[in-house]
């Protein structure tokens, strides 16, 4: 077996130090110093890529370099920058290290000391290059753009991604590669293979460095793994009652609600029970997940309850929300909307980072009504592209059981001034753009429009993503009426069909 390590981040000191980074690796047996550590032993030639072992550092740790070992996953597995191992290790050239010549690790203690020492020096080093000419900086080797693709296979819970680098690469230079697989994790060849276990939206890209320390990314993947609920799956159900009060039928006794039992936790009343039918009341409002034991199997019920009376375009075998969350860039609400109305209309799973593949999405800026309408279609949604004069016209459509993706100013909604994850009333975030958000309900009074509403443009710091990974504050949101119509940027609306 041979070892491969995975690595960390790169600060360039100095000419010498930006030299390394293309340097060679030896074979070496010794494998003393990670004993006993959480380290990914791959066969020889096949390198799958990631990991660290979690190594206390608490004194300096010998080790010996071995076959493709490179100072980039040295310095990942043990949590130290390149440079410091060079300057550390004093390595002036790494072309002469020889099979099995050991290097030391600093501790922490070591770290510290050795970054004043080298503060100190680059103090000293500016202090002299400014006393001189400027001299030249090498141009960079790397190509003009750098394209990779993937090849995906999934065995239904995980999936394997095989990465490779599409792009001509001039083998008379040698470069670094850095494969970023959106989770944290690295690997540092040019082909490599991840498997994510995870469910979630992940960007991969690779970027390559050469000899003189320039760098380059590729274009960026989004590995997407639905999460659990998100297609059609006969163990769970998501359903929504339109207030408090209201029955609900299950094919065995509900057991537990939110990890509690049933009778504590006092938000559902068993009022009949018929051998394989139970009716329960719903006694609370708000979010409840519920596990029903039936005579074969388990079902889990994500239970909606309306705190005010109201009429709801819903379905029951998909949860159909969708977030912004890691899909690529802030302006992603247009196609997190299009997904949502492609999984509400059919019970499909697209993932948002298709649609904005398909809307063609670039620069700075966000998408429109038409490019979004053409997507819907791609995906055989039936929609009407409409313009309205107010609510009026709204309320018709969601008695049809339609949804309506609209465009307004986020900020016009106002905040009800509490506990945002204690309330499903009013705006959960605090910034003022375009914002393309569902109408998929209102209360029997008019006076809310409920929407689903794709975290804006302060998603990236995903204060408010809820622990399983999809569900958000914005998913059945109570916006005044005359709110939401006064935001309008455009009365133009794609009432879609289910």
């Amino acid at each position: 077996m041979s070892l491969y390590i995975t690595t960390g981040t790169f600060a360039a000191v100095g000419l010498a130090i930006l030299l390394l980074l293309t340097f060679v690796v030896f074979p070496g047996t010794n494998q003393d110093a990670l004993t006993d550590q959480e380290i990914f032993l791959h066969e020889d030639g096949d390198e799958v890529g990631t990991g660290y072992a979690q190594i206390k550092r608490d004194t300096d740790i010998e080790y010996t370099i071995k076959k493709k070992d490179t100072l980039y996953e040295l310095a990942y597995l043990y949590e130290v920058d390149v440079d410091e191992l060079v300057s550390y290790n004093d390595i002036k050239d790494v072309t002469k290290l020889m099979p099995g010549q050991k290097i030391l690790i600093p501790s922490n203690d070591n770290v510290s000391k050795l970054q004043k020492e080298q503060k100190i020096a680059r103090e000293k080093e500016a202090a002299v290059i400014a006393s001189k000419p400027p001299v030249p900086k090498p141009k960079s080797v790397l190509p003009s753009s750098v394209q990779i693709s993937a090849e995906q296979q999934s065995d239904g819970q995980s999936l394997t991604v095989n990465f490779t680098i599409d792009t001509d690469i001039d083998e008379k230079n040698t470069y670094t590669y850095i494969w970023n697989f959106g989770d944290g994790k690295k690997a540092f060849h040019k082909t490599t293979r991840y498997t994510y276990e995870k469910p979630g939206t992940y960007n991969a890209y690779c970027t390559i460095v050469d000899k003189y320390g320039y760098k380059k990314d590729s274009n960026r993947i989004f590995i997407d793994i639905p999460h659990t609920g998100t297609t059609k799956n006969t163990k769970y159900q998501f359903l929504t009652l339109n207030s408090t009060g209201l029955s609900f039928k299950t094919s065995g006794p509900v057991i537990s609600i939110n990890g509690q039992p049933a009778e504590d936790a006092a938000v559902v009343t068993l009022i009949a029970e018929n051998e394989n039918r139970f009716v329960y009341r719903a006694d609370k409002a708000g979010y409840f997940f519920l596990v029903v034991e039936t005579a074969d199997t388990v079902q889990k019920i994500n239970l909606f309850v309306s705190p005010v009376a109201s009429v709801h375009s819903e379905r029951t075998d998909v949860n159909w929300y969708r977030t912004q969350f890691n899909t690529g860039t802030p302006s992603n609400c247009g196609p997190a909307t299009v997904s949502m109305g492609i999984s509400w209309a059919t019970g499909s799973y697209v993932p948002v980072s298709t649609i904005r593949q398909e809307v063609g999405w670039s620069g700075n800026g966000g998408t429109n009504f038409s490019s979004l309408g053409q997507s819907l279609k791609n995906h055989g949604v039936a929609y009407n592209d409409r313009e309205i004069t107010g609510a009026d016209d709204i309320f018709p459509m969601i008695d049809q059981d339609h949804i309506v993706i609209i465009l307004h100013n986020s900020g016009r909604i106002t905040s009800r001034g509490e506990s945002v994850s204690a309330s499903n009333f009013g705006r959960y975030y605090t910034d003022s753009v375009s914002h393309y958000i569902i109408i998929k309900g209102y209360s029997t009074d008019k006076k809310y429009f409920i929407v689903y509403d794709p975290l804006p443009s302060d998603w990236i710091s995903n204060s408010l993503r809820y622990t399983d990974g999809i569900s958000m504050l914005g998913r059945n949101r109570y916006y005044p009426v005359s709110e939401v119509i006064r935001a309008l940027r455009t009365h133009r609306v794609l009432e879609v069909i289910r």
